[in-house]
C-alpha cells in the first residue's frame, strides 16, 4: 500500500495538511474543530457533513 491508497479523515486544517503532505486523500469532517471552508482551504478533497457520508469515499 502506498499514501496514495490512503484516505486521512480529520476535523481540524493540521489533519488535511499532512495527509495532502503524504500523499493521501483527506475528507473533512463538518461537526469537528475547523470550519468547513477552513478544511477546504487546507486541501480537503471532500467534506462529510454526517458520519455515513464517509462511507461513499471507499471502495
Amino acid at each position: 500500500m502506498n499514501a496514495a491508497d490512503a484516505i486521512v479523515i480529520g476535523d481540524a486544517i493540521y489533519d488535511m495538511q499532512m495527509a495532502k503532505a503524504a500523499g493521501a486523500k483527506a475528507i473533512g469532517v463538518a461537526w469537528g474543530y475547523a470550519s468547513v471552508d477552513e478544511l477546504i482551504a487546507n486541501g480537503a478533497d471532500a467534506i462529510a457533513y454526517h458520519p455515513n457520508e464517509i462511507l461513499r469515499h471507499f471502495s
